[in-house]
Order: C-alpha cells, then sequence, then structure tokens
C-alpha cells in the first residue's frame, strides 16, 4: 500500500514537473517570438500604447485623432472608389471619351492626394503630441516602416500592402 502511494507521488511529481517546464518553455518561445517583430512591423497604436511610456492623456489624444484621421480616409476612400468605378464605366463605354477619361483620373489623383494629406497631418499632429523624447523613437519607427502616409490610414482593401492591426 506504501509502495503504491510513493509511485503516485512521484508520478504526480513527474507530471506537475513536465508542465511546469512545458509553460516556461511556451513563455520563452513566446517571447521570443515577439521580440523578433522588427520594429517597423509592430502595428502603429501597439507602438505608441507599448513602446512610447506615454501618459494616459497623451495616449487618448493621439489615439484619437488616429481615429478620426482614419474616419476622414474612409470617407476620402469611398468617394476615391466610386470615382474610379465612374472611370472604369467610361473605358468600358463604347466609344470611350478620353477627355472625361482622363477628367476622372484627375479626380481621383486629387483623392489620393487628400488621403496622403491627411496621413501626414495625423502624423506631424502625433510628433507635436509627443514628448521629445518619445519623438526619437517615434521617427524611428516611421523611418523603419519606410512609409509615413500608412501609419494612420492602413491601404485600401486589396492593396498589395498590408493592412495595420488596430
Amino acid at each position: 500500500m506504501r509502495k503504491k502511494w510513493v509511485i503516485y507521488v512521484l508520478t504526480f511529481s513527474v507530471a506537475l514537473n513536465a508542465a511546469t517546464a512545458t509553460a516556461f518553455l511556451l513563455s520563452w518561445w513566446h517571447n521570443q517570438t515577439l521580440a523578433a517583430i522588427s520594429l517597423g512591423q509592430k502595428p502603429v497604436k501597439v507602438f505608441l500604447q507599448e513602446d512610447l511610456n506615454l501618459t494616459g492623456e497623451q495616449s487618448r489624444q493621439i489615439l484619437g485623432q488616429i481615429d478620426r484621421s482614419k474616419q476622414e480616409v474612409a470617407a476620402l476612400r469611398g468617394l476615391m472608389d466610386s470615382k474610379r468605378a465612374e472611370m472604369i464605366g467610361l473605358i468600358a463605354s463604347t466609344p470611350a471619351n478620353k477627355d472625361a477619361v482622363e477628367t476622372k483620373m484627375e479626380e481621383v489623383s486629387r483623392i489620393q492626394g487628400q488621403i496622403r494629406s491627411a496621413a501626414v497631418a495625423t502624423v506631424i499632429t502625433i510628433l507635436d503630441t509627443l514628448p521629445p523624447e518619445a519623438k526619437d523613437k517615434f521617427r524611428a519607427y516611421l523611418q523603419a516602416r519606410g512609409r509615413a502616409c500608412d501609419v494612420c490610414c492602413p491601404p485600401s482593401p486589396g492593396a498589395e500592402k498590408a493592412v495595420l492591426d488596430q
């Protein structure tokens, strides 16, 4: 009877040690995976919240600005998509009116410029809000991303670039 209890205790101990080791290994692996994410691959909201040590007020102000910018850009993208659809309709019409197509192309280009301007304005607003030590980190983040315009306004659906995790 005593041997039976010793075997139970040893079995439980081995199982508990194995579970603990597995938990530590998974935790270590998860941390290694997160560390492997380069600076430029981190979503902007995650970077702002985790890496810049902002106060609650600064964080709320910046995230609010990003959300407002996204709404503005979403409206512009909707307008741009409708202009593109009109342009495709003009191209497909018989006979195609080259002047009308070029006019629609100019409208689409103008809207794209407004989208870029809104994104850059948001980045500048973020930089103005950040404390001096956080500005350098944010600039390094932007350079690592290689593009400032997609920071607050991800590309439209179907684009080649990955959408930021919001």
